[in-house]
């Protein structure tokens, strides 16, 4: 009996140290697996911190970037400006000796018409208008007085045609129908179309977009004999080449 308490007390023992040593095994697997995934976590972080170094690094080049070319558009903004003042600056300088030039043409011209007198001749002295009567000369006969025209007066309402002839001339350096405008002649037109020249209009703000018209809904009414035709009866594609088809 007592040998039979020893074995079972020995027997107990050894599963004792078995149990013993799986607890240890699974609690340095434990323990391992416990470091692995501080590993992986440590590693995790690391290439976190990577990344949002390197999306700090992007976004200071790209900042960069951006300030360097508004600093770029800020000095031809600049440019521009000073370009534009200059073209203006040049504008003005021709409109205005084209304007002195044409006030020193008129000066001139009106001096240069004056009459010039005469010192080398004597003046014959003017009788006085009622120290006698002028006789007429026998030997004289007075002619026909020329015909004076008197030209219609002109309505600013109404532009009359009635007296246009079939010839080129249809207006009367006497009596023209309409004056030409101030800003249409001399040192005004050649200033507008400077001025044109160098800003133009923008013609799509003057005119609106041509829409192309549909002939399918011009031509609503079809027969079968148009279909027989070639490609011109197809309206809604362009003329191809035989042999061609998409």
């Amino acid at each position: 009996m007592a040998e039979f308490e020893r074995e079972r007390a020995a027997e107990h023992e050894r599963l004792k140290k078995i149990e013993e040593e799986k607890i240890r095994e699974r609690q340095k697997l434990r323990e391992e697996r416990e470091r692995q995934l501080a590993k992986e976590r440590a590693e995790r972080e690391r290439q976190d911190m990577e990344k949002r170094k390197q999306k700090d690094l992007e976004l200071k080049q790209k900042m960069e970037k951006i300030k360097e070319l508004e600093k770029k558009r800020l000095i031809e903004e600049e440019k521009r400006k000073l370009e534009l003042k200059e073209r203006e600056r040049a504008i003005h300088a021709i409109v205005n000796k084209h304007n002195m030039s044409t006030q020193g043409y008129t000066a001139t011209s009106a001096v240069s018409s004056l009459p010039k007198p005469n010192l080398n001749s004597t003046q014959p002295v003017e009788q006085p208008v009622n120290s006698q009567e002028k006789m007429p000369n026998p030997d004289s006969y007075e002619m026909t007085p020329a015909k004076k025209y008197f030209p219609n007066k002109i309505s600013l309402e109404s532009y009359d045609i009635s007296d246009l002839r079939s010839d080129d001339s249809t207006d009367e350096d006497d009596a023209p129908k309409k004056k030409v405008p101030t800003w249409a002649l001399g040192a005004s037109l050649k200033a507008a179309l400077i001025q044109q020249h160098y800003h133009p209009p923008d013609l799509n703000l003057l005119f609106t977009e041509i829409v192309p018209p549909d002939l399918n809904e011009l031509f609503i009414k079809k027969k079968a004999r148009f279909n027989k035709r070639t490609s011109s009866a197809i309206w809604t594609s362009p003329i191809l080449k035989p042999g061609m088809n998409f």
